[in-house]
């Protein structure tokens, strides 16, 4: 498995966990404690904010996060 293939698994891994504390513990395995993200709806910083923008993202389009 290839570096990128291994970074693409844990980004989805990251987006699909729907208990918040596992994904902080993917995010401190994973992302640097700085990190930032930013996509055309939302801009943050920090592994917490990050963390946070998922949650919501999860619960404000349900019907895609059903997964």
């Amino acid at each position: 498995m290839s570096g990128f293939q291994r970074i693409a698994e844990r980004y989805i891994q990251l987006w699909n966990e729907r208990e918040p504390t596992r994904r902080q513990r993917l995010l401190e395995d994973n992302w640097l404690t700085g990190a930032t993200y930013s996509d055309p709806m939302a801009q943050v910083a920090g592994q917490a904010d990050i963390n946070g923008l998922i949650g919501r993202s999860r619960r404000d389009f349900r019907s895609f996060a059903s997964g």
